[in-house]
């Protein structure tokens, strides 16, 4: 089974990008692929909680990752991302957080790191 490594980087609002990486994974699981999604950078943004984004007209990013697991699609929040945007742990989504050294371990396996 091929290893997908999938990173979103991109804020959940004003691009495609982090709703794309999230819809790249469900492809992907659904072609019987083992994929992980990394938030990482301002990607960290689509896992707070609380969003709001019916004020500037879209749907919730958080609610879609929420629903993640309804397709087996694994996801993660890089650690060094959110303390670098002042992010507390408890404002997003109780999703696994992971350090260098297990992102470091994910690249090394991975067969393919797509990059949103």
């Amino acid at each position: 089974m091929k290893k997908v490594l999938i990173f979103s980087r991109s804020a959940p609002y004003g691009n495609v990008l982090c709703a794309e990486s999230f819809l790249a994974g469900i492809a992907l699981k659904s072609m019987d692929m083992d994929v992980k999604l990394i938030l990482m950078n301002d990607g960290v943004f689509a896992a707070l909680k609380g969003q709001k984004p019916e004020l500037i007209g879209h749907k919730s990013v958080e609610e879609a990752l929420e629903g993640a697991s309804d397709f087996d699609l694994p996801v993660y929040i890089y650690s060094d991302s959110i303390q670098e945007r002042g992010i507390d742990v408890s404002q997003v989504i109780p999703f696994e957080i992971i350090g260098t050294g297990v992102l470091k371990d994910m690249v090394k396996t991975a067969d393919a790191i797509l990059n949103f």
